[in-house]
């Protein structure tokens, strides 16, 4: 997570990369990590990757990790990959939370599509882990 925090995914990636070489499986953590520090460094596509490998190497995403990519796609207004993930979730029967809300709402408002935003919160709100009196942030 050091890494994480000052958005050095390279150093990251490197650091995955000898875990391997070493013999060091990464778990889920790993992986949560490294997306993490790919997202905030607005590298999607690595962060993409890395959930495809994780998935390949039998490790299911949970909700943070989710979460986590759906943001970085919403960052670039990739609403149908976002959407894919929600599914991919829901299929897994993942429960979406409050982050998960925040991000697809977000992916429908960067592609200009705020009546969809409002009708994804309105489809999502009795699914998601979410307080009567909670709000969300986008």
């Amino acid at each position: 997570r050091g890494l994480g925090k000052r958005v050095q995914w390279q150093k990251a990636k490197k650091v995955l990369e000898r875990m391997k070489s070493r013999g060091v499986e990464p778990d889920l953590y790993t992986y949560s990590a490294i997306i993490n520090v790919c997202v905030k460094a607005n590298k999607i596509r690595d962060a993409s990757r890395f959930f495809q490998n994780m998935q390949e190497e039998g490790i299911v995403p949970n909700v943070q990790i989710y979460s986590t990519l759906m943001s970085g796609y919403s960052k670039r207004g990739w609403v149908d990959d976002a959407q894919k993930l929600l599914e991919q979730m829901q299929e897994q029967r993942i429960r979406p939370n409050e982050y998960t809300f925040s991000a697809l709402m977000e992916a429908y408002l960067q592609a200009g599509y705020p009546a969809r935003a409002l009708k994804i919160y309105s489809k999502l709100k009795g699914t998601a882990s979410l307080k009567e009196d909670q709000t969300i942030s986008v």
